[in-house]
């Protein structure tokens, strides 16, 4: 399409869903600094694309689709890379959550401003967001975004519905911390509370990974670790996703990592 024939900025892997009801289903993603939804026809969907970043950035991860604030039709979700500056179309481009409805329009309280470090500080939120009920209040899913900023700390933010902080988040790292899995989400303890959990690495004084620094973490819903797991790995096997699952059949959940 002549959308597509645009190449400004990478383009990630689509999500197919049915978000509206109907027959068939859509196909969401973005690239070229717009957010798609596609019909099964390869016609947009009415009030799509939605133009987001500047200066050629694509957002930046795939798409999440869930109903977070409680209105039984679903929300599109999308990371972007923030960088606190206007473009030439006088788009801002410090937004590093959005949150949509059917119809393109932002969801109350959205899109999410997190940008720490001030004029020309440049996060780079590298995951999709993370989407669920972890803190079991009514009203919606909470949302789960890693920031791995570049002139600051990794920062794992937890959003409510309405695009507010839950309780006691975010959890910041220290300057020789990164983050280097997406977070996941689920009861590995069997204590009828989920958990967060997610991996970092130390950072030598250039900014490079240390051998052998691998920690797995686990951190309750009020942002306290609960579990802190030193990995011995090589740093060219770290930065992948972590899967929880019963393998053994005994409610405590197991976690996967490679």
């Amino acid at each position: 399409t002549e959308w597509l024939s645009r190449r400004i900025g990478g383009v990630y892997i689509p999500i197919i869903a049915n978000i509206d009801g109907g027959e068939d289903k859509e196909i969401i993603f973005n690239g070229n600094h717009h957010a798609f939804i596609f019909k099964s026809d390869g016609s947009l969907l009415d009030g799509w694309p939605i133009g987001i970043g500047c200066y050629g950035r694509s957002p930046g991860e795939n798409p999440s689709v869930g109903n977070i604030n409680d209105d039984n039709e679903p929300e599109i979700l999308l990371n972007h890379f923030g960088w606190d500056v206007n473009d030439d179309n006088g788009l801002y481009c410090g937004y590093c959550a959005y949150a949509w409805d059917l119809n393109g329009n932002n969801i109350n309280g959205w899109p999410i401003e997190c940008i720490p470090g001030g004029f020309g500080s440049s996060g780079t939120a590298s995951h999709p967001l993370v989407l669920s009920n972890f803190d079991r209040q009514i009203g919606g899913l909470e949302s789960l975004l890693l920031d791995k900023g570049r002139s600051y700390p990794s920062i794992i933010y937890s959003f409510r519905s309405n695009g507010r902080d839950v309780d006691n988040w975010p959890i910041m790292f220290e300057d020789d911390q990164e983050v280097v899995s997406k977070p996941a989400i689920g009861d590995v303890d069997c204590d009828g509370e989920e958990e967060v959990v997610f991996s970092i690495v130390n950072l030598d004084d250039i900014g490079f990974h240390v051998l052998d620094s691998h920690i797995l973490q686990i951190v309750s819903k009020a942002g306290e670790i609960e579990g802190n797991f030193n990995i011995l790995q090589d740093k060219n096997l770290i930065g992948t996703g972590i899967i929880l699952f019963d393998i053994d059949n005994n409610c405590d959940l197991e976690i996967v990592l490679a």
